[in-house]
């Protein structure tokens, strides 16, 4: 009996030596972790950082640890589901050699970073700043035009990022749909700009009368369009009465609550005159940052004035006035 509790002993005491061997076996050091500094801070200065900076059309910087640290979990999701980095050019038409593209290993070791704490490392791995991204612009331009795009891929990436962290972090969310929300106030402010930098081809084919004449055709209300001009005013005069009708329409259609609707347009004196109304219900009012005052700045371009007389159940009517010449054209 003894020699078997001598032999149950040493092979319990075997064991335990065995599994502090395997116990003594795991690394102290945290050299085999993803770290920041190391594996993730490069794959960011190749592939994301000319969006992602002060100044950049992202919605935060990683140029830093600091910058990118609170991101970790939404940066995961965002390359595993190939939202990041955001391409929007036609493939069909083949690849492009600049096109941004993280490879499978770049994933893999975004994703590992996020799973395993999101460790910043050594500074000594740290990969020398992108000094092209310092300064902003690598190139000094002669000029920077605001692009609807920019703000839209910034909205969507918000977005994402927003669904990410609102069970984890609500107020952060909440400050990200903000931005959002600015981010679709500019684009939306952008597209209005670049539509009215178009010249319609209907207004460029069949003039003033003909164009006023398609925007009643397409009002969802009746519209009895009368226009009579012996030419044409300047393209650029033209360009603007033209949006400046189809703005009136659009907010008769959408505010007004009318029954019916007209424009009427005349040349006399050397002078444009525009007149649109309606049988709504009355009360527009000229504020700072209403749809009408947009239009009357950009009348004023050309000395052009607008007006407005709402009664409180009245109907509406607007009338524009711009001095101008008019040129003489078969297509008026």
């Amino acid at each position: 009996m003894t020699r078997y509790l001598v032999i149950l002993l040493l092979t319990a005491m075997t064991a335990l030596g065995m599994e502090g061997t395997r116990t003594s076996s795991v690394p102290t050091n945290q050299s085999n972790f993803v770290t920041f500094n190391k594996d993730v801070l490069p794959i960011l200065q190749n592939n994301c950082q000319s969006c992602h900076r002060p100044g950049g059309i992202a919605p935060m910087s990683l140029l830093t640890y600091e910058n990118a640290r609170p991101w970790a979990k939404a940066i995961k999701t965002a390359v595993v589901n190939k939202q990041m980095p955001p391409w929007f050019a036609d493939t069909s038409v083949g690849e492009f050699r600049n096109a941004p593209k993280l490879t499978a290993e770049n994933i893999k070791t975004l994703v590992a970073w996020a799973e395993t704490g999101s460790r910043e490392g050594d500074a000594k791995d740290k990969p020398a700043d992108n000094p092209q991204w310092k300064d902003g612009w690598r190139i000094q331009p002669d000029v920077i035009v605001s692009m609807a795009q920019a703000q839209l891929v910034a909205l969507g990436m918000n977005l994402g990022l927003a669904k990410e962290l609102v069970n984890r972090d609500p107020v952060a969310a909440a400050e990200l749909i903000a931005e959002a929300q600015q981010s679709s106030t500019t684009a939306l402010a952008d597209l209005r700009s670049l539509v009215r930098g178009i010249h319609p081809p209907v207004l460029a084919d069949r003039g003033l009368a003909g164009a006023v004449q398609a925007l009643a055709l397409t009002h969802p209300r009746p519209v009895d369009a009368d226009v009579a001009l012996d030419g044409r005013p300047p393209a650029p005069v033209e360009s603007a009465v033209y949006f400046a009708v189809a703005e009136l329409l659009t907010n008769s259609a959408k505010h007004a609550a009318a029954q019916h609707t007209w424009v009427w347009i005349r040349h006399d004196d050397g002078v444009l005159t525009v007149m649109v109304g309606d049988d709504g219900v009355g009360g527009a009012q000229l504020t700072a940052e209403g749809g009408l005052t947009g239009v009357q700045r950009r009348l004023a371009v050309f000395d052009g004035t607008l007006s407005m007389a709402s009664p409180l159940g009245g109907g509406t009517i607007v009338t524009i006035k711009v001095p101008c010449v008019l040129r003489v054209s078969s297509a008026a």
